[in-house]
């Protein structure tokens, strides 16, 4: 069982080419990005706040034909795209498939800084006590 699996759940569709395909970790960008977050609002202020990304959930980052454009993994719940020129001037559509969410998004033609996407993600309710597991 890979890592991904354990995180995801089986109910996720593998990318072709198998999870090593998508992209995963920090990047940096010499021009502007498309910065999408993805975090579980803890403290209810409407920020991404240190210890709120959610990891390794999948964005996707479609054009008007819903063609993939490009794809990554949360990392500190960030997917970090640069925006290439063929993506300015353009509507794009952002999706968190496995929050059932999506986004659209128009690149100007002159990006001057990043353009940030949220996705709030639902957080999970824990009991407040475990029960006792009998012998």
């Amino acid at each position: 069982m890979s890592s991904a699996d354990m995180f995801l759940g089986s109910d996720v569709v593998m990318p072709s080419g198998g999870w090593d395909a998508i992209p995963y970790g920090p990047v940096q960008c010499s021009v502007p990005a498309l910065v999408v977050q993805v975090y579980t609002d803890q403290n209810r202020d409407g920020l991404i706040s240190r210890n709120e990304g959610v990891d390794f959930v999948r964005v996707t980052v479609m054009d008007v034909y819903f063609s993939v454009l490009a794809e990554r993994f949360t990392y500190q719940g960030l997917a970090v795209f640069c925006i290439p020129d063929g993506w300015k001037d353009k509507t794009l559509y952002v999706e968190v498939a496995h929050l059932y969410r999506s986004a659209q998004v128009q690149i100007p033609k002159k990006v001057s800084k990043d353009i940030t996407v949220q996705f709030q993600a639902p957080y999970p309710l824990l009991p407040v006590t475990l029960p006792e597991v009998q012998p």
